[in-house]
C-alpha cells in the first residue's frame, strides 16, 4: 500500500475514528485504525465492538492494500508533522512516513469484520438539531450499569415525531423532534448511553443533514463522509409517561440564568445527598439548604406565576444538584416549573420549546 494525504484532512477524521478505539487492556488490535486504500479514498475506521466509526479521505493512491496501526500513536504522530501533504507505505507489518519514520502494525485481516446490515428504518433531520437535542436528555441517563435499559436513551419513532428519553429513575426527560420520513408502525429502540456520547461529540460539528438507519440491533448515523454504527441495548424503557403529571395547581416562569446563580450558592452548602427545600410562597422561590458542618444558605428569586393559585403555599424537598444540571445543560433563558404537591413529581418546561420537559421527583423531608 502505498498513498499520499493532506495533513490537515487526516487530523480532522482522526479526531472522530479515536473516539471509537478501545481504552481498556484487551484485544491489541481494537486499539487500532484499519486504514484502506482503494480508488481514490483512504477509508479510515476503528471500532470497540459496540462503536463503529468509518470515514474516508481523498488520497493520491499510488499501490492499494490496508494495514491496521495503533490510533493514538498514529494520531500523534500526525499532529507533530509539519508538511502539508504525508506519504505513507506499508513494508511488512510497518506503515512509513516519507521513508524516515514507522509504526509497527497488525494485519489488516486480524482486524474485526464489519458487516453490512440490511436496515429497515431510516429518516434524516439536521445533526445539529439531533445533537442538541441528545445532549438535552443524555445527562439524566443512569450511569449505574446494573440497570443496563436506564443507561440508555431511547428512540421512540411514531409516524414523523422521534422522541427521544432518559432516566435515572429519579429524574427524566424527553425532547420531541419531527423527522423527514414517515415511519409506517411505531418503533422504540435503546442505544447505548456511551455511544450517544460519541455521537454528540462527532455529529455537533457539522452542519449537515444526518441519515439515521436502524436494524433490529444496530443503529447507524450516516454523515457526508463519516458513518457511525453501535450496537442497541436490548430491553424495555420504562413506560414513564404516567409518572407525568397532566396538570398542575401551579406554573411558574422564572429567568434560568438567576436561579442558576441562587443555585450555586446554596449548593455550597448542601450534604452528600445535595436536599434543598424548595418552597413557593408570595410570589417567590426560595431555596434553603443547611449543613451542620458548613452552614446554610436562603436564597430568593422573585417569579411570575402564569397560571394556578397565585396565594399558595408550596414545600418539598429536592435535588439541587439535578435541578442544576437541568438549568445548565439545556441553554434555554427562560423555564416554567409546574408542580402540583410536595410529593408528586415537578415538570421543568421551557418557555418557547413545547417540544422538551424535565421532571424530577421530590426528595422526603
Amino acid at each position: 500500500m502505498k498513498f499520499s494525504v493532506n495533513r490537515q484532512d487526516l487530523m480532522k477524521v482522526m479526531g472522530s475514528v479515536l473516539r471509537a478505539t478501545e481504552n481498556k487492556d484487551t484485544l491489541p488490535v481494537l486499539k487500532n485504525i484499519l486504514i484502506c486504500c482503494k480508488d481514490n479514498s483512504a477509508l479510515i475506521t476503528a471500532t470497540n465492538l459496540e462503536l463503529t466509526v468509518k470515514t474516508s479521505i481523498i488520497a493520491k493512491i499510488k499501490e492499494e492494500g490496508s494495514i491496521t496501526v495503533p490510533a493514538k500513536i498514529f494520531a500523534n504522530f500526525i499532529s507533530c508533522l509539519e508538511q502539508d501533504e504525508v506519504s505513507l507505505e506499508t513494508k511488512g507489518n510497518f506503515l512509513h512516513f516519507n521513508d524516515k519514520s514507522k509504526i509497527q502494525g497488525i494485519p489488516a485481516d486480524e482486524f474485526p469484520i464489519i458487516p453490512e446490515i440490511d436496515y429497515q428504518i431510516n429518516f434524516s433531520l439536521p445533526s445539529s438539531l439531533l445533537a442538541k437535542s441528545l445532549e438535552e436528555v443524555s445527562f439524566t441517563a443512569s450511569n449505574n450499569f446494573t440497570r443496563p435499559v436506564l443507561n440508555t436513551i431511547l428512540f421512540s419513532i411514531q409516524d414523523s415525531e422521534l422522541i427521544l428519553a432518559a432516566t435515572n429513575s429519579y429524574r427524566l426527560a424527553e425532547k420531541k423532534l419531527n423527522i423527514k420520513n414517515k415511519i409506517k408502525d411505531d418503533k422504540s429502540f435503546l442505544i447505548p448511553l456511551k455511544s450517544a456520547i460519541e455521537v454528540i461529540s462527532i455529529i455537533k460539528q457539522f452542519n449537515e443533514e444526518i441519515k439515521v438507519l436502524i436494524s433490529e440491533n444496530q443503529i447507524e448515523f450516516q454523515l457526508k463522509d463519516i458513518k457511525i454504527i453501535s450496537r442497541l441495548t436490548e430491553g424495555k424503557f420504562p413506560d414513564y409517561k404516567s409518572i407525568i403529571p397532566s396538570e398542575s395547581n401551579v406554573s411558574v416562569l422564572f429567568s434560568v440564568e438567576k436561579l442558576l446563580q441562587g443555585i450555586r450558592r446554596t449548593l455550597l452548602f448542601s450534604d452528600s445527598s445535595f436536599k434543598g427545600i424548595f418552597e413557593i410562597k408570595d410570589g417567590k422561590i426560595s431555596i434553603f439548604s443547611e449543613n451542620n458542618s458548613k452552614g446554610s444558605d436562603l436564597f430568593e428569586l422573585p417569579v411570575e406565576i402564569i397560571e394556578g393559585d397565585k396565594s399558595i403555599n408550596l414545600k418539598l424537598a429536592i435535588n439541587l444538584n439535578y435541578v442544576f444540571e437541568v438549568l445548565s445543560k439545556t441553554n434555554f433563558s427562560n423555564m416554567r416549573l409546574n408542580l402540583v404537591d410536595s410529593i408528586k413529581p415537578i415538570v421543568f418546561l421551557p418557555e418557547k420549546d413545547l417540544n422538551y420537559k424535565h421532571i424530577l421527583m421530590p426528595l422526603k423531608v
